[in-house]
């Protein structure tokens, strides 16, 4: 095989789209969701232009699977509760919204999965090392004060909340960025970390990109311990405690995922009944206070969930709640209410009370079926996604809201790599080609000499 006769500039220019895209969620976070739909929308046209897709059924990019199929129906349920939701606009939005995220990210792992290995590895590589550099830019301001943000909000900010609740000003100048204002950025660094390593790990062997790897996993922890966002430290561990038991035993790590996501989405209820009323976490010491207003948050969610047991309240319509039902005192000694917030912090409750047991059981079930897919992937891909998926049920256990979709758009770009990573995960061959020599176009690094 050539080293360059397989690379297009079409194929170049995916590749620094997905490079930008991925730096977007480590530094912007809440770019997914455009940035995202941008790729697949170049992806489309790399397809068409190439000629390597498939015709547009519905089949061919992925609808007519069962995972993707149970999600849509999840997200029609979402926009079909208008109809009883007490606020019919906010349901229709987070309904179609979903679908929109859900179909887009469909399309990219359908159509990344039949890109050729050369395209993929260059994906790969120049993504890889686009996820490390940022990160340490990230890393570097979040232990400086925020200086770049803050200049950034100072001079190009255009969405008019100027970081709104983490940024002190004083007469119009920043004053402080608190720590929390990094949260965001460190949830999506947490669900792209894995399938970065499975990338960094396959598109070169060099004792070069095993440091890059390295790099890669002290950024993220270091960035994630210096930031004050929880739940991503818990992610961490998870997905690591995943990793480590799926390279010996991965249907035993499937097997738990499953039981887990089923145990956190069917018996939520009285798990968080038990943990306020039979446990009182909320009053031990040793709980931090975040999760202990969460477990005030968790068990008066919980509570209200039998009011409308079937179908819920509507979806994205906690707030609304919230604002006719807030006539109650603060809790002696935590800053959290004594009733529901604007959302649970908790995707599986949160599905309970807005979506009823009809909600529950489409969750579930496409949650379910998307895990099953995973003892389907190449040996060596396996435990890359397990941590992911395991990572993923964490943050979706503990933290924001269902209808924060930058966050679902962050996951189905981490899918998309997870599926580039599957097919450069598959057997060798002897010619494949590298990423030192495809990285720049021809004529563009230095001649060997014969």
């Amino acid at each position: 095989m050539s080293d360059q006769s397989c690379i297009t500039w079409r194929d170049r220019g995916l590749a620094l789209l997905t490079l930008f895209v991925v730096d977007s969620v480590v530094v912007g976070a809440k770019a997914a969701i455009l940035t995202g739909l941008l790729l697949t929308s170049a992806t489309v046209l790399h397809s068409h232009a190439t000629g390597a897709r498939p015709s547009f059924t519905l089949r061919s990019i992925g609808v007519a699977q069962y995972p993707v199929a149970l999600w849509i129906m999840f997200a029609l349920l979402a926009l079909s509760s208008g109809v009883w939701s007490l606020s019919a606009r906010a349901s229709a939005e987070a309904g179609l919204n979903l679908i929109l995220v859900i179909i887009g990210a469909s399309v990219l792992v359908a159509l990344w999965a039949r890109l050729s290995e050369g395209t993929a590895i260059l994906i790969g590589g120049w993504t890889a090392i686009g996820f490390v550099v940022s990160l340490a830019i990230v890393l570097i301001d979040m232990a400086n004060g925020s200086v770049l943000v803050g200049w950034f909000l100072e001079h190009l900010d255009v969405s008019g909340h100027g970081g709104a609740t983490w940024v002190q000003r004083s007469r119009g100048a920043i004053v402080s960025i608190a720590l929390e204002f990094w949260n965001w950025n460190i949830a999506g660094v947490n669900l792209l970390f894995w399938p970065m390593l499975l990338l960094i790990s396959l598109v070169e062997r060099s004792l070069l990109w095993k440091g890059l790897a390295l790099a890669a996993v002290l950024l993220t922890v270091a960035a994630t311990l210096l930031s004050v966002h929880a739940t991503s430290s818990i992610a961490i561990l998870v997905g690591t405690a995943l990793f480590v038991l799926s390279r010996a035993y991965p249907r035993a790590a499937v097997g738990l995922l499953m039981a887990g996501f089923t145990i956190a989405a069917v018996a939520v209820i009285p798990i968080a009944t038990y943990a306020h009323t039979g446990l009182r976490l909320h009053h031990a010491s040793w709980v931090p206070p975040t999760l202990q207003a969460r477990i005030v948050i968790w068990k008066h969610t919980a509570e209200q969930v039998l009011k409308a047991p079937i179908v819920g309240i509507g979806a994205n319509s906690t707030k609304y709640w919230r604002l006719r039902h807030e006539t109650v005192p603060k809790v002696k000694d935590h800053w959290q209410e004594p009733t529901v917030n604007n959302h649970a912090h908790n995707y599986f409750l949160q599905v309970w009370f807005e979506l009823g047991a009809l909600g529950c059981l489409l969750f579930t079930a496409a949650g379910l079926s998307t895990l099953r897919l995973i003892p389907t992937m190449q040996t060596g891909a396996q435990p890359y996604a397990i941590a992911t998926a395991g990572a993923a049920i964490t943050m979706f256990s503990a933290t924001w809201n269902l209808w924060h979709l930058w966050l679902v758009a962050t996951l189905g770009i981490a899918l998309a790599l997870l599926v580039l990573g599957n097919t450069l995960a598959a057997p060798r061959a002897r010619d494949r080609v590298a990423f030192h020599q495809i990285w720049l176009p021809s004529g563009w690094t230095p001649k060997r000499a014969a």
